[in-house]
């Protein structure tokens, strides 16, 4: 058993981070940049380029800029702004007509609107609202382990007159989500198996860091060009208190709100109770690999008027499944049922699910 994720007795509330590291910036949109493209064997004009001095005040104050990024085109939107798709541009110190160069390495850059984070910051609703300043903080925290993988990390953050940019790699898959919400497209058991291997992977490494994520979801899945899964958004994370790596007893969290998507909240934290923190992440991954496996969500919300949810509170989630016309091995069954089980004092822990048999056959 894993004994890391055992509540203690008494609720605490979360800790801070460190505070982040960021960089200095200016975003250059008025006038051309020179851009030398070695594949075109020329010189280029570029608009839209943030150029980074990095995290040395000294080089922003002498103007010795560090790299850039290029910007191309929006990916998505953000709650503070956008995600941008970008080039990294490294000085070109042999040709006196470019600045820069391409490099040919592409980055997602999330654009934070400064303006409209510090309406929401102001009125100090940050309880259950996305931080930027704490995903940097928890990224920063998670890379400091040198123990990331299935986690998205970051090159750095940016700063410039207007806008607060996280630098991250771009995962040209997209999310998870949208691969699984296809109609006309099912993943079968093995693929689910691989998905779900790396997905607790990754979590398992942001609980060994101290880290809650509070916001699991396929949502928060991205898939990188050879179909490895990366997991992002901590901006609604947590850093649980008295957390010494492979402790005996991890705390009780006192109520923080209710937090996160209702397809992927756990019951304790729809009723607004203290928490086991790194269980209701738990419960997120098992609705995942359910909607992994079905497209659909179990239920709409954990509440016992919901048909769903009560399906799933009284052991029957197998005629969920049945009933949709879905078949899936036991093991597949009893992982699920472990995962989506409502008192949190006895859902199934990471270590278990790490270990579990339906796994036993899977190399991702």
């Amino acid at each position: 058993m894993n004994l890391n994720i055992r509540p203690s007795t008494t609720p605490v509330n979360p800790l801070s981070f460190e505070d982040p590291i960021i960089g200095r910036g200016q975003m250059i949109s008025d006038s051309p940049v020179s851009m030398f493209d070695p594949e075109r064997n020329m010189c280029r004009s570029l608009s839209n380029v943030l150029v980074s001095y990095g995290s040395s005040p000294q080089n922003y104050l002498s103007c010795q800029p560090v790299q850039a990024y290029w910007f191309k085109n929006v990916i998505r939107q953000a709650i503070y702004g956008s995600v941008f798709r970008a080039e990294l541009l490294r000085p070109c110190n042999n040709r006196s007509d470019c600045a820069w160069e391409r490099s040919g390495e592409e980055f997602a850059i999330k654009a934070i609107e400064i303006s409209k984070f510090d309406k929401v910051y102001s009125s100090k609703s940050m309880t259950n609202a996305e931080d930027p300043l704490k995903e940097i903080a928890a990224m920063q925290h998670i890379m400091s382990t040198n123990n990331c993988d299935n986690v998205l990390t970051m090159k750095e953050a940016i700063v410039d007159e207007t806008r607060l940019h996280i630098v991250m790699p771009y995962c040209k898959g997209g999310e998870l989500f949208d691969h699984a919400s296809q109609a006309d497209r099912s993943f079968n058991e093995p693929q689910v198996k691989s998905f779900m291997k790396q997905i607790v992977t990754g979590l398992k490494n942001l609980h060994d860091a101290g880290i809650c994520h509070r916001d699991i979801s396929l949502e928060n899945v991205l898939l990188d060009e050879d179909g490895s899964c990366r997991i992002i958004d901590f901006g609604l994370c947590l850093r649980v208190p008295q957390h010494h790596g492979y402790s005996d007893s991890s705390p009780l969290v006192k109520a923080q709100g209710v937090c996160g998507k209702l397809f992927y909240m756990a019951p304790e934290v729809f009723e607004n109770k203290d928490f086991n923190p790194y269980a209701i992440d738990v419960w997120s991954c098992g609705v995942m690999m359910f909607m992994l496996l079905t497209s659909s969500p179990p239920c709409d919300r954990p509440i016992i008027s919901d048909t769903g949810f009560r399906c799933i509170a009284t052991g029957n989630l197998w005629r969920v499944l049945e009933a949709w016309g879905f078949s899936v091995s036991p093991d597949a069954l009893d992982i699920l049922n472990g995962m989506l089980c409502v008192d949190p004092r006895n859902r199934m822990e990471l270590d278990e699910i790490v270990n579990h048999p339906w796994f036993s056959d899977c190399k991702a």
